[in-house]
């Protein structure tokens, strides 16, 4: 059983590796967004609507100072950046953030779906927020534990979710989030579904477009490249590992993979 999971670890990694390194080598921007289940489901099947903004089991309400109706957020891949603003009164942490944005641009997705999780077990479970009771102390602590638990499980279980977009497209329609000093999106139109994941690689990336994209950001290809390679090698590996676990867990990374 160790073996299994072992290598559907391994195969998993593989498969999400090289899903990253074939939209960074065609030149995609992959713009991630982090939510609970419900809502995960109801993007993946209808896409990203920025008519849901602020709604209730959303990661915003209530912890977002601006009201975010009419629109939909992701944060960024290459623009991912500081505003000058943001350097110049917090220099030391700026430098520590952009140093690490590769890193950061992957971990704000999952505290949004924490703070998404938060809402929903609420929601659905019919408890109010903590703000607005007046009553004992201790019912707001039950109701803010209930809600972190629920924030827990949701960022434990549920993928962030990955558009995948042109950099023409994204200067058409997204606009810097202010909340977010640079570093975040929101855009008043609709991300279609067939922008997510792998089939928002292939319906994105393989036009004759990829090869401008190339040109414009070789870096970004190279990347892909050596994702690709890694991918390849973690594959190979799990396989030579655990061959013996490879009719089980081939096929099951791949649909996770997939479905992340």
């Amino acid at each position: 059983m160790v073996f299994v999971a072992g290598a559907a670890a391994l195969g998993w990694t593989s498969c999400r590796l090289a899903d990253q390194g074939v939209a960074n080598l065609l030149g995609l921007e992959t713009l991630r967004h982090g939510t609970n289940l419900i809502n995960y489901l109801g993007i993946k099947t209808f896409g990203g609507l920025p008519s849901h903004g602020f709604k209730s089991t959303g990661s915003t309400k209530g912890f977002h100072p601006d009201n975010t109706t009419g629109a939909f957020y992701t944060f960024k891949d290459s623009e991912w950046d500081l505003e000058a603003d943001s350097k110049n009164k917090h220099p030391i942490l700026s430098k520590i953030i952009l140093n690490l944005g590769f890193i950061f641009k992957r971990v704000s997705p999952i505290g949004h779906s924490g703070l998404a999780g938060y809402n929903a077990t609420l929601n659905y479970l019919h408890l109010p927020s903590p703000d607005s009771q007046t009553h004992l102390k201790i019912t707001n602590l039950f109701i803010i534990i209930i809600g972190t638990l629920g924030g827990l499980v949701t960022m434990l279980t549920i993928p962030t979710i990955k558009f995948r977009l042109t950099p023409n497209e994204i200067k058409e329609k997204f606009n810097n989030d202010p909340s977010y000093d640079g570093m975040a999106y929101k855009t008043a139109h609709k991300i279609d579904m067939w922008k997510i994941g792998v089939l928002g690689t292939m319906t994105q990336g393989l036009n004759l477009g990829v090869f401008r994209r190339i040109a414009q950001n070789p870096c970004k290809s190279l990347t892909g490249v050596v994702q690709l390679t890694a991918a390849v090698g973690l594959g190979v590996l799990g396989l030579s590992l655990y061959p013996a676990a490879a009719s089980l867990v081939v096929p099951a990374t791949i649909g996770m993979a997939l479905l992340a």
